[in-house]
């Protein structure tokens, strides 16, 4: 299941409007898009049903990720939650950026880098008709990588993420930049966001790794399983 709406989460008092992140979730069918509001300077929206996200400064991007995952590991390790990764675009990097927080093990055991489709079958069970109907790069694809995730690592929590990171590879209906990543937690709803980012290769792996830190705090604050608040 998926759900339709904005969330919304600042990951510390530092960072503000730039931590107050818009995440958008959106039907299986596509639909389900809604009104934003708080956007941080970085995004504007184009077109309605389409998220343009501007470039960010690489040196803002890391310092952002540091905080989040920061914010991200005290949350997880206060609920008791373990975290799994499913990575195509990012290649590692999500898991890479987990483990520089000291004591991370109490809660990051894995990690499934799927960069090629056969890898997405293979080790997360992502069906063969979805990755062909959709392709790899899809909302679609995002939520069942973090959902296989999910089911063969036997984690709490599951980070996806697949994209076209550049600066080849493009088309005019699924350009450089795109990226769509997911967050699914056991017994909750399974979230999907759609990035439009405009850096180079490296810049927007980076900042796909902050948008899916981001998107899972808010996950884990808007969703919190009842079994795993009463840990």
């Amino acid at each position: 299941m998926v759900t339709c709406a904005f969330l919304y989460y600042k990951i510390s008092r530092g960072l503000t409007d730039k931590g107050q992140i818009p995440v958008v979730t959106a039907c299986a069918d596509g639909s389900g898009f809604g009104e934003s509001r708080g956007m941080p300077e970085c995004c504007s929206k184009k077109g309605g049903n389409e998220m343009e996200k501007r470039r960010l400064h690489p040196a803002l991007c890391r310092y952002e990720s540091r905080q989040a995952v920061k914010a991200l590991a005290s949350l997880l390790m206060a609920q008791g939650m373990h975290i799994t990764t499913a990575e195509s675009c990012t290649g590692g990097l999500i898991a890479a950026t987990l483990v520089d927080v000291n004591g991370m093990s109490e809660c990051f055991d894995r990690g499934y880098i799927t960069y090629a489709d056969s890898a997405k079958e293979a080790m997360l069970g992502v069906n063969p008709d979805i990755l062909k109907r959709y392709g790899a790069v899809s909302r679609e694809v995002a939520i069942a990588m973090a959902e296989g995730a999910l089911r063969v690592s036997g984690a709490d929590i599951a980070l996806s993420a697949t994209g076209i990171a550049g600066p080849s590879g493009g088309t005019k209906e699924k350009p450089v930049g795109l990226v769509y990543i997911a967050c699914g937690i056991k017994d909750a709803p399974t979230t999907v966001q759609e990035l439009r980012l405009s850096g180079g290769r490296v810049e927007n792996r980076h900042e796909t790794v902050l948008h899916a830190f981001q998107l899972a705090i808010a996950c884990i604050e808007n969703f919190r399983p009842a079994a795993l608040t009463d840990k």
